[in-house]
C-alpha cells in the first residue's frame, strides 16, 4: 500500500470538499482554479503542485468512490440479482448518498454516470458468465 503524506491527504481533502460544495451551485466546466483555491482558502501554487484543473479533483473524488464502493459490489456480483442484493447495493451508495447526489447530478461529469453504469453492468455480466457458463453464447454475448 503506498504511503501517502497526511498534510497532501489533508490538502487533497480540503479541495475535495471545496470543489463539492461549488458543485452544488455551478457545473464543473464553469469552476476556476481561482474560484477553487478560494472556496478551499489554499494557495494557487499548492492547487497546481496536485492538480491541472477542477476536473482533476472531480476525477479524484470519483476514483475515490468507485474504488471504495464497488470493491464492496464485488460479493453481489454472482448468483441471481434479486431484491435482497439490489438492496444491498443501494444501501452502500445510500452510505454517501450526499456525494452520489452531487457526482451524479447536472453539475458533475456527465462521463462519471456513464462509466459507472458500464462498470455495474459489467460486473454483472461477468457473475453472470460464471454462474452460467453454459447458458452464455460467447458469439452474441447474450442469455440463451
Amino acid at each position: 500500500m503506498k504511503h501517502t503524506d497526511t498534510r497532501i491527504k489533508v490538502t487533497k481533502s480540503m479541495f475535495h470538499h471545496a470543489l463539492l460544495d461549488i458543485l452544488q451551485e455551478k457545473p464543473i466546466d464553469q469552476i476556476s482554479v481561482k474560484e477553487l483555491v478560494e472556496a478551499a482558502e489554499l494557495n494557487r501554487s499548492t492547487f497546481y503542485l496536485h492538480y491541472s484543473s477542477p476536473l482533476d479533483v472531480l476525477k479524484e473524488i470519483e476514483n475515490q468512490f468507485v474504488e471504495e464502493k464497488l470493491v464492496k459490489f464485488d460479493s453481489y456480483w454472482t448468483g441471481a440479482m434479486d431484491q435482497g442484493r439490489m438492496a444491498a447495493i443501494i444501501s452502500i451508495v445510500l452510505q454517501d448518498k450526499e456525494l452520489c447526489r452531487i457526482l451524479m447530478s447536472e453539475h458533475g461529469d456527465p462521463q462519471f454516470l456513464i462509466s459507472l453504469k458500464h462498470l455495474v453492468k459489467d460486473g454483472v455480466l461477468d457473475g453472470w458468465k460464471r454462474d452460467h457458463p453454459k447458458n452464455f453464447q460467447r458469439k452474441t454475448g447474450v442469455f440463451v
